[in-house]
């Protein structure tokens, strides 16, 4: 396991890399091929796409933890049943949510009426009717991947990520290329996501022998299966108002143009993302073994502190670097009509900074089954926020979504550091060792906006110049004057052991 985890974040962070790379290279070309409204509406059909994806009523969580739950207990013939079900659920949800974007396609033209022109919603039925397809035969094939997950093969399942993040930017590019539209776009990306997800089919069924067979509809397990998903289900479809109405709102009732706007500000918001929570896809499984086995609150604690002091290190160096020379980065990179996305890319970003650095809260919440409270309270506070949302939106645009945002994401996290204090969580440790943290976080934010001052940023290649200085300086200080031991000694074996010669193991630091 140790070795899928280290293998599979090394390649996650290749991925990201890959990713942040063609977005950096691909975005801009992109933007000027579609045109502004154009990609607005291009960016709207992803949004939605992927709106509907998270309705998976929480069960790509329940996949990971009822397949390790039957794996530690040798239980060959429930784990088939088990997975049968599933397989069964996840067709039953693809067929309810393409008869949704086929309604949404047909009821276009009374959604979208204030914020589209009429030709813009004939070209946006087509794209949704393409959404339909994607989402009746990708569903069902969701199972697999959570069952390479569960298997812990996280290096088969991040190398699949990796060829994602590279056939789909050229894709694009070609389709574009040749003179096609968004809509054929869409069309060949879905081709692409069906064709990768049915190389898990085959790694599940050809290397992990996996069997699928309903032996009997156990009620009992389907209760229980229910009663876990329904609550990361409802904490899901919090995190959809949250991430994907923003979209759909300014879509609906202002423009294609702020559509577009607030798709930059959410691409960076993804590469944040993607840079910080590089480590939360790995730890469900040995959460659920280690809460299976009944140990003690003072080692979640212990693991708990450890990654969020990572996440932190992580997530500070990032949003720092960007208020530092976001604005340039944006105008350079995607045009000065976008430069609005630099304010709106903060405001999410920074609003998010905590639940990223506390991202492994949420798995102890469901490997204990805790998670109700958060599903309820995120489910509430999501839809205050899409409520002062709208109203927000139509008078101050896409800032104004974006604050609707914050303010939702605020309230979640003052009240779930409350919550994790009452399930156990020793968060007076968790302060002292996590959260004084913010003090160099902030010296770090001073020191960037004073090393700006003697860079004069203009071109991309000042960027590229800036982020390595800062990084560097930031990655010196943070070594020398904020990381504990173990942390220290973690990177300098992790040097030897990819950059010195092979040496007597004892003389290294242990």
């Amino acid at each position: 396991m140790v070795k899928q985890i280290k293998f599979g974040v090394i390649i996650t962070y290749i991925g990201t890399l890959i990713n942040l790379l063609t977005g950096l290279l691909v975005t801009p070309i992109t933007l000027r091929l579609f045109g502004q409204e154009e990609y607005g509406l291009y960016a709207l059909a992803m949004s939605i796409m992927g709106m509907l994806f998270l309705f998976d009523f929480g069960f790509s969580n329940a996949v990971v933890k009822y397949a390790t739950k039957f794996k530690e207990k040798n239980d060959e013939k429930g784990y088939q049943n088990t997975m049968a079900m599933f397989l069964l659920l996840y067709s039953i949800i693809g067929i309810i949510l393409f008869v949704c974007a086929v309604i949404m396609s047909l009821q276009a033209d009374k959604i979208f009426a204030k914020g589209l022109s009429v030709e813009e919603i004939e070209r946006f039925k087509d794209m949704l009717i393409i959404v339909a397809i994607n989402l009746a035969v990708s569903f069902p094939l969701k199972l697999f991947s959570g069952v390479i997950v569960a298997h812990e093969r996280f290096i088969f399942s991040k190398v699949v990520n990796l060829i994602r993040f590279i056939v789909n930017p050229l894709t694009i590019l070609s389709v574009l290329y040749m003179g096609y539209t968004s809509s054929v776009v869409l069309a060949t990306i879905t081709i692409v996501s069906i064709f990768l997800s049915l190389l898990d089919v085959y790694y599940c069924i050809v290397i992990l022998k996996l069997k699928i067979k309903l032996h009997k509809v156990d009620f009992q397990l389907l209760k229980e299966i229910a009663s876990y998903s329904l609550w990361v289900f409802v904490a899901g479809l919090a995190d959809i108002i949250y991430t994907r109405t923003d979209i759909f709102i300014l879509g609906a009732l202002v423009n294609a143009r702020e559509v577009a706007v607030y798709h930059i500000a959410d691409v960076i918001n993804s590469l944040f993302n993607k840079l910080t929570m590089v480590l939360s896809g790995f730890l469900l499984p040995k959460l659920v073994k280690m809460i299976t086995n009944k140990v003690s609150n003072r080692q979640i604690d212990n693991i708990f502190i450890k990654i969020s002091r990572i996440q932190f290190f992580l997530a500070a160096l990032v949003i720092t670097g960007f208020i530092s020379v976001g604005h340039e980065f944006i105008v350079l990179w995607a045009g000065p009509d976008y430069q609005l996305a630099y304010w709106v890319a903060l405001l999410i970003i920074s609003s998010r900074f905590i639940p990223i650095v506390q991202v492994l809260a949420t798995s102890i919440l469901q490997a204990k089954n805790q998670h109700v409270f958060q599903s309820k309270l995120y489910l509430v506070v999501a839809v205050f926020n899409l409520l002062i949302s709208i109203p927000l939106a139509m008078m101050y645009g896409v800032i104004g979504a974006a604050i609707g945002t914050v303010i939702g994401k605020i309230i979640n996290t003052v009240v779930m550091n409350i919550y994790y204090v009452r399930i156990g969580i020793d968060m007076k440790r968790y302060s002292k060792e996590v959260f004084i943290l913010f003090i160099p976080m902030v010296t770090m934010g001073l020191l960037g906006y004073l090393l700006k001052s003697f860079f004069h940023v203009s071109n991309m290649i000042d960027v590229f110049i800036f982020a390595v200085a800062f990084s560097v300086i930031y990655g010196w200080i943070m070594f020398h004057f904020y990381m504990n031991d173990g942390e220290k000694r973690f990177i300098i074996n992790s040097y030897h052991k990819r950059f010195s010669k092979k040496e007597d193991p004892k003389k290294r630091c242990i």
